[in-house]
């Protein structure tokens, strides 16, 4: 199944911290592409630093609960706290933003990610890899979707990547 997972940063060593999940996440799968790296303001509460940002295509056979519990369990042992309805300081961040066309609705599992749209940081890394890519729920495309998007925060690619 294609997923697409996004990937943030912004404490510590943030380039490093998306490789080590860019390297979990290369054993899961296969048929793997990424976005550049974009920079781009703090989005949260308490002090934060710029985040990193980037999205993978990951092809994974691997079912959406067992996959967002790895992505979960990544982001446990490299140091990420998770605190109820905060964003919060992390070293690593993962979210599942596409699993395939599926829509699902679970417990603690939410496909399409709930608030893809309104977040350029989401939605050009994606444009970059796959702006033909259809929403499974506005059946629009990623680049439709881009030029729709409310959020204008600047994004900065890094010359360095993954």
């Amino acid at each position: 199944m294609i997923s697409i997972i996004g990937l943030g940063s912004d404490q510590g060593d943030r380039l490093a911290e998306m490789r080590l999940a860019l390297d979990a996440l290369s054993r899961w799968g296969t048929g793997m592409m990424w976005s550049r790296v974009f920079r781009g303001p703090a989005r949260g509460n308490g002090p934060m630093n710029e985040f990193l940002n980037a999205v993978l295509w990951l092809e994974c056979p691997l079912e959406a609960p067992e996959l967002l519990a790895r992505l979960l369990a990544h982001e446990t042992a490299r140091g990420r706290t998770r605190m109820e309805g905060m964003y919060t300081s992390r070293p690593i961040d993962l979210d599942l933003l596409y699993y395939g066309d599926h829509c699902i609705d679970l417990p603690g599992l939410i496909v399409p990610h709930p608030r893809r749209l309104e977040r350029r940081f989401v939605l050009e890394p994606l444009a970059e890899i796959c702006p033909n890519w259809v929403d499974p729920v506005t059946g629009q495309t990623v680049g439709t979707c881009l030029d729709l998007c409310p959020d204008r925060a600047p994004l900065v690619p890094l010359t360095e990547g993954l």
